[in-house]
C-alpha cells in the first residue's frame, strides 16, 4: 500500500513539475500602441499620437508574473507668440516628452491577463523661442518625476512555440503636482493615460 501511494505521489509530482517549470519561464516583448494623453482645455499639451513600449518578466507562479514595462512616450508640442517690447515679437514652441517606468503584478484568467502596477512618470520639457526674423531668443528645459499607478489587460494567442501576439489595453494615471517654475506650467498635461494596441512576446 506504502509502495504504491508512494509510486501514485512521484508520477503526480513528475506530470505537475514539467507544467509549473512550464509556466515558470522568462519572457520580453514589445508593443506598438496608441497613446492618448488627456489635457484639459488650459493644457496646451496633449491628444493622440503613436508610442512604443517594451515588456520583460518571468512566471513566478502558474498564475503570477512579476514584470518591468517601460514606454517611450511621443513629444507633444504646442507654440504660441509673444510681444516682450514694442515692435518685438517672439514665437515660442513648447514640448513635452513622457518616459515611463512600471512594475506589474501579471495574473492569468481565462485566456486574459490582467496586470497592476506601480511605477514613475519621467517628464522631459523644453521651450524654444525665436524672433520672427528667425534668430534665437531663448532656450529652456526642464524635467519632473512623477509617481504613477496603471492597470491593464492583455488577449495573449500562440502564433507559434514560445511566441504570442495580444491586444494591449493600458490605463496609467500620474498626479501632476503644481507646477513649481513657467516652463512647466506651460507644457503641463493631465493626469491620465491611455494607451491601445497591439504587441508580441517570446518565452525562454
Amino acid at each position: 500500500m506504502r509502495r504504491t501511494a508512494s509510486l501514485l505521489l512521484f508520477v503526480s509530482i513528475s506530470i505537475a513539475a514539467p507544467a509549473v517549470a512550464q509556466d515558470a519561464r522568462v519572457y520580453g516583448g514589445a508593443a506598438w500602441t496608441g497613446y492618448s494623453q488627456s489635457h484639459a482645455q488650459d493644457e496646451r499639451l496633449g491628444g493622440t499620437k503613436s508610442s512604443v513600449s517594451t515588456l520583460f518578466g518571468v512566471w513566478i507562479a502558474p498564475r503570477l508574473a512579476v514584470e518591468i514595462e517601460p514606454d517611450f512616450g511621443p513629444t507633444f508640442s504646442s507654440d504660441y507668440s509673444y510681444n516682450p517690447g514694442p515692435s518685438v515679437q517672439v514665437h515660442v514652441v513648447t514640448s513635452r516628452r513622457d518616459t515611463s517606468v512600471m512594475f506589474h503584478a501579471r495574473s492569468r484568467v481565462w485566456r486574459l491577463e490582467p496586470v497592476f502596477g506601480i511605477g514613475v512618470v519621467h517628464g522631459r520639457t523644453a521651450r524654444h523661442a525665436t524672433f520672427i526674423n528667425g534668430s534665437p531668443y531663448f532656450d529652456d528645459e526642464s524635467s519632473d518625476n512623477t509617481f504613477a499607478l496603471d492597470a491593464g489587460l492583455d488577449a495573449p494567442v500562440a502564433v507559434a512555440p514560445h511566441v504570442q501576439i495580444f491586444p494591449t489595453f493600458r490605463l496609467l494615471a500620474a498626479p501632476r503636482a503644481t507646477p513649481a517654475d513657467l516652463i512647466l506650467s506651460q507644457t503641463a498635461t493631465g493626469a491620465i493615460v491611455l494607451r491601445y494596441g497591439v504587441g508580441a512576446r517570446v518565452s525562454f
